[in-house]
């Protein structure tokens, strides 16, 4: 990456595994050689009360005091809950909300969790956040809180005449 300009200044990994306990502690040297002073701790508490994510919550918080032993930093992080990706307005209100937190995200633009994963849990959900995530980027304000799996969404953009959005 460094031979194509590109200078990782963040760790994160995939379904949390620098969170393993102890992980932190055998690669900060390398980490701070190679410039990285940010690792994302996941401990948004509402991962505590989860029956499927606690775990990940108690990862994230027994990696905190590694993470400030080694002075790492590191941000808040949120998790958005169902309620938060169903609709547009629901996921502004929620980022107003916060400030200076990482938002963890699984966007997918349609569902190929099916075949790619049947086992999680989470299919439907990635394609709902992939269109409020679309909309945010694009700065839309849609008038109304909508549902946007249902066909109230797609009436709306064809009202606004933004073809192809979705």
């Amino acid at each position: 990456m460094r031979k194509h300009g590109i200078r990782p200044r963040h760790l994160d990994s995939h379904h949390h595994v620098h969170a393993l306990p102890g992980w932190i502690n055998s690669v900060a040297d390398l980490l701070k050689k190679a410039g990285i002073r940010y690792v994302r701790v996941p401990c948004d508490r509402t991962l505590g009360m989860s029956p499927r994510r606690w775990v990940i919550y108690a990862m994230g918080r027994m990696l905190t005091p590694s993470v400030r032993r080694h002075g790492f930093r590191y941000r808040s992080l949120w998790y958005p809950r169902y309620a938060d990706i169903a609709s547009y307005n629901n996921m502004v209100h929620r980022l107003n909300r916060i400030s200076d937190s990482e938002v963890l995200v699984h966007p997918a633009a349609f569902n190929d969790m099916p075949v790619a994963a049947p086992y999680d849990p989470y299919q439907e959900e990635r394609v709902a956040e992939f269109r409020v995530l679309r909309l945010l980027a694009l700065g839309i304000r849609l008038p109304r809180p909508m549902v946007l799996w249902s066909p109230l969404l797609l009436s709306a953009m064809e009202l606004c005449d933004l073809p192809g959005i979705l």
